[in-house]
């Protein structure tokens, strides 16, 4: 209740706990051991359906978690990346946020768009452009089968995921791109150039 008796938030939670370390101030919701947040006019906005919920690094968005799975929400209660993955974080020095669900990567935008599904395992940038493969496997720090494609730094795929193998030369800006019989060869910004036979 606020100072004149009126009701703010009803009495349906456990629990609710004021966070002065969060700006702007929300509630700490507690119903049936699970949490969520409140504004501090009582309004919901993250329900209590989580396992836990705080601040997500220096952002005003919230990261929730329901047993090893993780998702984010904007501080007005919109879901950024629902809770379907095992790890996020920050990708590389852009704004896209990297998802993971055991050896797949995926990538979304704050705003919640998904712009690479986690289907992928994403390599190391090199000028720009990242290698990417999908249907394979990490061993010993190295990935072996599946197919192969690239992203660009914003994400998009620039070189389809169908490639025995890709490698990129740097020093002569080109992507050499293996297809069995004939390897396509490409520049860093996903033009496709010309084609030649291996033999």
């Amino acid at each position: 209740m606020d100072k004149f008796g009126l009701e703010i938030v009803p009495y349906v939670y456990d629990n609710i706990a004021p966070n002065s370390y969060w700006s702007p101030a929300y509630y700490r919701a507690t119903y049936n051991n699970q949490k969520g947040i409140l504004a501090l006019d009582g309004t919901e906005i993250i329900p209590c359906i989580y396992d836990d919920v705080d601040t997500w690094l220096t952002t005003d968005n919230f990261m929730v978690k329901s047993g090893k799975l993780k998702g984010l929400y904007t501080p007005r209660g919109k879901v950024i990346v629902p809770c379907e993955y095992t790890k996020i974080s920050r990708w590389r020095e852009t704004s896209l946020l990297h998802v993971k669900i055991d050896d797949q990567e995926g990538l979304y935008t704050l705003e919640g768009e998904e712009i690479l599904p986690c289907q992928f395992i994403i390599c190391k940038e090199l000028n720009g452009i990242s290698l990417i493969n999908r249907g394979g496997f990490s061993k010993d720090g190295k990935v072996q089968n599946g197919v192969w494609g690239a992203i660009n730094k914003k994400g998009k795929i620039i070189i389809p995921c169908k490639y025995n193998d890709i490698i990129p030369y740097a020093g002569s800006e080109r992507i050499e791109a293996d297809g069995g019989y004939i390897k396509d060869i490409y520049d860093f910004n996903g033009n496709y150039l010309r084609s030649e036979y291996k033999w």
